[in-house]
């Protein structure tokens, strides 16, 4: 396979073995024959060798946490605006108020948390007046989630 390939193509397949960030340093592209690229190989021996260690050393703490299970982490995915500790909708589903514009659904936001409808906005909704039964007051007994979840909400709506 390699003795059928002219300089360039050698070039090119040797590069694609070796780390991106080898091309910034060895710019091949200017590199006109084998012999020349091997020279700036031998040239750069040093700085290759020493962005190679800084990435075996990621790639080894990677493969180390990786390999014990318990040391994952568990990743959720919620919808823009959702909490784990949102109630379920107080009312019925209305899908028949559309919000003009955007709606959650195709943003990929929360449903409305007053019927459930993926339709229109919280701030949309005909329950949301009667859905309003507290102020959201005392914030420090508020979890730090779902603070975030209703500011990422509002920053689409509005």
């Amino acid at each position: 396979l390699l003795f059928g390939l002219n300089d360039s193509e050698m070039i090119m397949e040797i590069m694609n073995g070796a780390p991106a960030n080898w091309t910034s340093i060895l710019t091949p592209h200017l590199c006109t024959s084998v012999l020349q690229f091997q020279a700036s190989i031998k040239f750069h021996e040093e700085s290759l060798m020493r962005e190679n260690r800084g990435f075996y050393r990621r790639y080894q703490a990677h493969k180390k946490r990786s390999s014990f299970p318990s040391s994952r982490r568990q990743v959720r995915a919620h919808l823009i605006g959702q909490s784990p500790n949102l109630p379920k909708p107080q009312f019925p589903r209305d899908d028949s108020n559309v919000s003009s514009g955007r709606t959650p659904e195709a943003l990929g936001a929360r449903p409305c948390k007053y019927c459930g409808s993926s339709k229109h906005w919280d701030n949309d909704c005909r329950h949301a007046k009667k859905g309003e039964k507290k102020l959201r007051v005392n914030k420090a007994s508020v979890d730090e989630e779902d603070i975030a979840a209703q500011d990422a909400y509002e920053d689409l709506y509005y």
